[in-house]
């Protein structure tokens, strides 16, 4: 999920297509519980504008050509807080949800590892990830 969602999510739709109403089996099931629980995480950051709510949303500036992003240009989901880094950034900007599923909105490998880094961060992840943690971090 970390290191390289597109590839999960390209293999679960792969899989999708070749069992065609077959009865699933435990690959396709943990596929799709692990592409699941990537959009149900709940983050523990707090925003760094009222330093009070849990971050919601990243601002991240460019186009297909690159994306600029960081931790800094985060925020809850207030209207002030948003307005705040609205006012900070130009028309490039895009607002995206904190889920895994937003790896894909970058056509860039550099892009979406770059966003993927950010994810890491935003969670507190280890650097070196074990199965036990990984279990436990998209189970809970």
């Amino acid at each position: 999920m970390f290191k390289d969602y597109s590839f999960l999510n390209w293999q679960l739709g792969k899989i999708r297509e070749s069992y065609k109403g077959n009865e699933k089996n435990k690959l396709h099931e943990h596929l799709e519980w692990l592409l699941t629980q990537g959009g149900n995480r709940s983050v523990s950051m707090i925003c760094p504008h009222c330093n009070q709510r849990p971050i919601k949303w990243i601002s991240v500036s460019g186009n297909n050509y690159g994306y600029s992003m960081d931790l800094y240009y985060t925020c809850c989901d207030s209207e002030e807080c948003r307005d705040q880094l609205r006012a900070w950034s130009d028309d490039r900007n895009t607002f995206l949800e904190i889920k895994f599923s937003q790896i894909l909105r970058f056509n860039h490998k550099q892009d979406q590892k770059q966003f993927a880094e950010l994810l890491r961060a935003i969670f507190s992840t280890p650097k070196r990830l074990t199965r036990e943690w990984s279990f436990e971090f998209f189970s809970s």
